[in-house]
């Protein structure tokens, strides 16, 4: 059985490895069966088949029966593989309560610094989500100017759904001016955000600006890609004074 990309890729990030793939997809595909025809199918040795098949079984995707008396190994059907998404997130809450512990203890060390640094640079893609990130975790509300197509095209789309899930979740507002209307967008229509486009008679712009609380988050367009987050009450006072005269000019998109 051949498996697309995208059906390897979410396998692997279930944790299989590319031979447990080519193992458990053959044996989906040519039924129970011994070690050794396992292994014939999957261009693999016996040795490493049968070292491959314990592993599976430990992962509950393989089960062993027996036939006249000869062990053979049976598949279990794909949605077993849900149980593995089911094992991941409970690993992943028992690392959440963990860390929240970590945090306590790291933060009852910490000191506290008298004049906390104002402007802070995210460099590279990672550094810009994990800004994007703070924006809904720090606010409630907050304004943004971008030239959505770079953004689009420059973020990965897996983060940017990511974003707009949790916006939506936490029921975050915003108010958006895109610098001209999206080619595609990955963003689904929302009651807690409104979108329009600058006036005819404004300049294009090419830095995206985000302002919530005392904050701004700048996000130039520029290779290789950073951001900087300005922490002063009057900045942010005076761009979102600007923001909102734009945004009374602007044009609704439909």
């Amino acid at each position: 059985m051949k498996t697309t990309k995208q059906t390897t890729a979410i396998l692997e990030q279930l944790g299989l490895t590319k031979n447990e793939i080519k193992v458990y997809t053959t044996g989906l595909s040519i039924g129970p069966s011994k070690a050794s025809k396992l292994a014939k199918h999957a261009n693999l040795k016996r040795t490493q088949a049968y070292h491959i098949l314990e592993k599976l079984q430990k992962k509950g995707l393989v089960s062993i029966g027996s036939k006249k008396g000869v062990k053979i190994y049976i598949m279990e059907p794909p949605s077993q593989l849900k149980n593995l998404v089911d094992k991941k997130e409970q690993e992943l809450e028992k690392l959440r309560q963990n860390l929240d512990k970590a945090v306590t203890k790291l933060e009852s060390k910490s000191i506290d610094t008298p004049n906390p640094t104002k402007v802070r640079f995210y460099e590279g893609l990672s550094g810009i989500e994990n800004a994007m990130m703070n924006v809904i975790r720090e606010s409630e509300e907050f304004f943004a100017m971008a030239p959505i197509n770079t953004m689009i095209t420059s973020l990965d789309i897996d983060f940017l759904n990511r974003f707009t899930e949790e916006r939506e979740e936490k029921k975050i507002k915003s108010k958006s001016i895109w610098s001209r209307p999206p080619e595609t967008t990955p963003f689904k229509p929302s009651k807690h955000r409104e979108t329009r486009m600058p006036p005819e008679d404004m300049d294009e712009f090419t830095t995206t600006l985000i302002i919530y609380g005392d904050k701004v988050l700048s996000i130039p367009e520029s290779e290789p890609p950073y951001a900087v987050l300005t922490e002063s009450k009057s900045y942010a006072q005076t761009l979102r004074a600007m923001f909102n005269k734009i945004w009374k000019d602007s044009v609704e998109i439909s």
